[in-house]
């Protein structure tokens, strides 16, 4: 049991948090807001929306694969907006300090609650 604990304390403590926030749409000559490894979700012109994981920043677009692994390539001057994920570290950092906390609590109650049940049982 006390593994189980220490690994669901372990899990939280590893939440990302992440959401995705909106940059520039990249232009020729100006370096996008975005790199190599970045998940994008991009609209074009068409009204297509694509979310890829970028795999090439060119001079003039940017390549990617989606969800199903299939390589896309934009043109910058077809791009109308681009979100990047973030992972937002503030919240990260709260929600496992938070989930940690609690635990720790609970597990503190746990223990005075039997520890005051075996005080109780041997002086029978």
């Amino acid at each position: 049991m006390f593994r189980t604990l220490v690994a669901l304390l372990v899990s939280f403590c590893l939440i990302g948090c992440t959401s995705m926030q909106a940059v520039a749409v990249p232009s020729p000559g100006m370096p996008p807001s975005f790199s190599v490894g970045d998940t994008v979700q991009i609209t074009t012109k068409a009204g297509a929306s694509h979310t890829l994981e970028v795999t090439e920043v060119l001079r003039n677009a940017v390549v990617g694969t989606d969800e199903s692994n299939k390589r896309i390539k934009v043109a910058f001057d077809q791009i109308t907006a681009v979100e990047v994920k973030k992972i937002n570290t503030g919240k990260t950092v709260g929600a496992g300090t938070g989930i940690s906390l609690l635990v720790v609590a609970v597990l503190f109650v746990v223990g005075v609650f039997a520890f005051g049940q075996a005080f109780k049982s041997s002086g029978d």
